[in-house]
């Protein structure tokens, strides 16, 4: 009889851990998920509604910052793989709550180790890094580009990291980090530009909205797809040893290349519809993330989705939910401008629950 493999995932209910958990029932696993956000919970019960397999997904409420409600999870569920998504994620919200994001990310991270060191020494541990570690080091970036943090976000991810390493170390527990560059998908949260921008198509196509306000255009920013970023994690985890790894397309675009692959799909020039708004720059802003990742190539791993492609689904998935017309494939639309200095004048800017159970139960972990 062969027994299903258990994965654990924290920060279950964003993107990467949705595309996460289906990807391993798809595998035959059975799968623990724990995000604090109950709301996001319930979303993403509804989107595996109707799997087969439901019996073997458990969400359960819970915040990686509360060590003992960790330590018993893991003491019950013994995963033997355990993804950490788990973290106060808006590089902008941690310059106005530095101690939140700390704990969010650092403790999160901590207690987590220190549950795995403890009650299943043998799981296996991703952690999701971030470019923003290497701040305004210079493109391309891959595991050996010093780590220059400029946000709180940035310095916690940092610290995280290397608290994967002190573990690893000290300790011989196979955990590894991947520096994970931007990624996208029609699940990213709305708190983030691109699905700001594919959302905001989406209401001036129905006539809704006029103009959306975006902060610094010439960002460039290296983006790939969440679905070949969550590849990559389970990859990295079929390792022999665990390493920590660059996880990148290699290509890297401005704000403004993808506003304006966006509305070209809808045959709209992005200038007319893009502001800029002061109120939505950074204080301190790394100019470019373009990530060398040869190591993740070395194990097999290259990314399968396009920009062009993933601009289209994210597009037509935001269309679609408004009851509009697709967009246009990507081949179909006409060559996009790209010239930020053309973009509209500056715009003001506007301004512990019980387990959701999906499946089996996980009663020893409540």
């Amino acid at each position: 009889m062969i027994v299903a493999r258990t994965a654990l995932i924290t920060g279950v209910a964003g993107q990467d851990g949705s595309y996460l958990t289906e990807a391993l029932l798809d595998s035959g696993y059975v799968v623990f998920g724990l995000d604090r956000n109950a709301a996001a919970l319930r979303r993403l019960a509804e989107l595996l509604d109707g799997r087969p397999d439901l019996e073997n997904v458990t969400l359960r409420q819970l915040d990686v910052t509360d060590a003992a409600a960790m330590d018993d999870v893991v003491a019950s569920v013994r995963p033997q793989e355990l993804y950490n998504l788990a973290a106060q994620s808006r590089v902008d919200r941690s310059y106005a709550e530095p101690a939140a994001t700390h704990r969010s990310i650092v403790d999160g991270m901590r207690n987590v180790l220190e549950a795995v060191r403890v009650f299943a020494p043998e799981c296996r541990v991703f952690q999701a890094s971030s470019c923003e570690m290497f701040g305004d080091s210079p493109p391309p970036q891959f595991e050996e580009t010093e780590f220059r943090p400029v946000s709180p976000y940035a310095v916690a991810k940092t610290m995280a990291h290397q608290l994967v390493a002190m573990y690893r170390g000290m300790y011989g527990i196979y955990a590894c980090a991947g520096v994970m560059f931007n990624h996208e998908s029609p699940r990213r949260s709305a708190d983030f530009v691109t699905r700001r921008i594919t959302q905001g198509i989406a209401l001036i196509v129905a006539g809704e909205l006029d103009s959306i306000p975006l902060g610094n255009l010439e960002s460039r920013r290296d983006w790939g797809h969440a679905r070949d970023y969550v590849r990559a994690m389970r990859l990295m985890l079929e390792q022999p040893a665990p390493a920590d790894r660059v996880i990148a397309t290699g290509e890297s675009h401005s704000v403004a290349d993808f506003a304006a692959l966006a509305f070209a799909l809808v045959d709209r020039d992005w200038r007319a519809h893009v502001s800029r708004d002061p109120a939505r720059l950074r204080p301190a802003d790394p100019r470019d993330f373009r990530g060398n990742a040869r190591q993740m190539r070395a194990i097999g791993w290259t990314p399968e989705s396009s920009l062009a492609s993933t601009v289209h689904e994210m597009v037509d998935a935001d269309l679609k939910d408004r009851g509009l017309a697709p967009a246009k494939r990507p081949d179909q639309a006409d060559p996009p401008q790209t010239s930020p200095s053309q973009a509209g004048p500056p715009q003001a800017s506007s301004s512990q629950t019980s387990p959701i159970r999906v499946g089996v139960s996980m009663s020893a972990a409540s």
